[in-house]
């Protein structure tokens, strides 16, 4: 009999057994988990058999708890009542830990390199619950970090879980986070604990900063456009912790990995030279038939568009006009005295001294580019992007070093980014990736 537990039937083997039919089956527990033991004929199983006539999937309540062997595993080597054995596969460096029957992480534990109980000191915030989020939020709960933030301010919707992986059509309506904690716990978590967070991450920034404090990694999965990956990826640098984004449309991924000593910014040119870039000025103007701006029209752009609701935004452009000394102006005048000086701002605004102050980071500008229904999304560009984001940081977190950049087509050959990591600050010859203009 094979015994493994499928939660429907057990499924005969082609090599012949002893039979005991009908086995009469006593659960036990012990220290290697939950197994059965047939009390006429002593068979023993990693779990009870079920009736064949079973149709129906116990109740999640009803289901044994989890076993892991972390403790045991780490006590046991550090006491040397546990000693790996000699790899008999070329491709292996490390030693093979001993099974423990019932040990749900003993597959990944068995991975050259593999650090189980650094894993379950981890800590992840998950900034968006989304396309990439659903995924993050998975992946990190089966490899079984210790806890990890859900924060999002959306509610599921039809048009989401043909790729949010979490949600299905009874969550419409609920609240994304609400609704993705919910069936990680039915159908995905095993020892990690999941605390939910509904709020606007621009608006109150001071809480994102506050959660970010108590974690190891940050994963960024809000569809909100550059700015929010340089504000997030510079929290992340003043808090000494990686940073994670993930963006996937189309047949299109593309990720990017942050050391604790290297930046998004570093990663574009080393400064911002245009938040709210001309082209997209140029594009409003065209649209309205004008080859000029005024202050208010702007500044309502600016408010309606972009998101850009900060009294430091009308400060700037009511400065900027008067800088000009013009009522309107014309595209190069917008770059030359909005755009620009406004970069210089953020980059101070944004600095990592400064970006733990904000209550709200309202100032930044929400990206428009396209929407994801104009390029399209599907399951498996979003589940593979996401998951090699993840990737990402596992390989890194068991020292083994990432690209800083990756990317991908999965309708062609994959393609993937050649740009190392920088150099740490402790590293001879390099510098501090954050250095302001002034």
């Amino acid at each position: 009999i094979n015994a493994e537990y499928m939660g429907i039937l057990v499924v005969p083997m082609a090599a012949p057994v002893p039979q005991c039919p009908p086995h009469d089956f006593v659960t036990h527990h012990g220290a290697a988990g939950y197994y059965a033991v047939c009390n006429k004929c002593e068979r023993q199983l990693t779990a009870p058999p079920v009736a064949r006539d079973q149709s129906v999937l116990r109740d999640p309540k009803d289901a044994p708890p989890v076993f892991n062997a972390t403790g045991i595993i780490d006590e046991g080597l550090r006491t040397g009542r546990i000693v790996k054995t000699k790899p008999t596969i070329f491709t292996r460096v490390d030693g093979v830990l001993p099974p423990f029957p019932g040990d749900v992480f003993d597959r990944q534990r068995c991975v050259d390199g593999w650090n189980q109980e650094l894993m379950e000191r981890q800590v992840a915030f998950l900034v968006g619950t989304g396309g990439v989020g659903n995924t993050f939020a998975m992946a990190l709960c089966r490899l079984g970090v210790r806890k990890i933030f859900l924060l999002d301010m959306d509610t599921v919707d039809s048009t989401n879980v043909n790729r949010q992986i979490l949600f299905g059509k009874e969550d419409y309506g609920l609240r994304k986070v609400d609704a993705a904690k919910a069936s990680l716990e039915r159908n995905h978590n095993l020892v990690t604990e999941i605390e939910t967070v509904h709020i606007n991450a621009i608006l109150e920034w001071h809480r994102v900063v506050e959660i970010a404090r108590q974690c190891t990694v940050v994963f960024q999965g809000i569809d909100y456009g550059g700015m929010a990956d340089m504000a997030l990826s510079s929290l992340c640098y003043k808090l000494n912790i990686p940073f994670v984004t993930a963006s996937t449309y189309a047949n299109q991924w593309q990720n990017e990995f942050y050391h604790r000593k290297s930046t998004w910014r570093n990663n574009n040119g080393g400064e911002v030279s245009e938040p709210v870039t001309h082209y997209a000025l140029q594009a409003l103007l065209k649209q309205r038939n004008q080859d000029s701006i005024s202050a208010p029209e702007l500044l309502a752009w600016f408010r309606d568009i972009h998101k850009m609701t900060s009294p430091l935004i009308e400060q700037h452009v009511q400065e900027a006009f008067a800088a000009a000394s013009k009522e309107r102006l014309s595209i190069e005048e917008y770059r030359r005295f909005v755009a620009r000086p406004l970069g210089e701002k953020f980059d101070a605004w944004m600095h990592p001294d400064r970006i733990v102050e904000w209550r709200s980071i309202d100032f930044i500008p929400k990206a428009v580019n396209f929407t994801t229904r104009e390029m399209g999304s599907w399951v498996c560009v979003c589940v593979v992007g996401s998951l090699m984001a993840v990737n990402a940081w596992v390989q890194d977190l068991f020292g083994f070093p990432q690209y800083r950049f990756a990317a991908g087509n999965i309708r062609n050959n994959p393609e993937f980014g050649t740009q190392p990591i920088d150099a740490t600050p402790e590293e001879e010859g390099a510098r501090d990736p954050w250095l302001l203009p002034h």
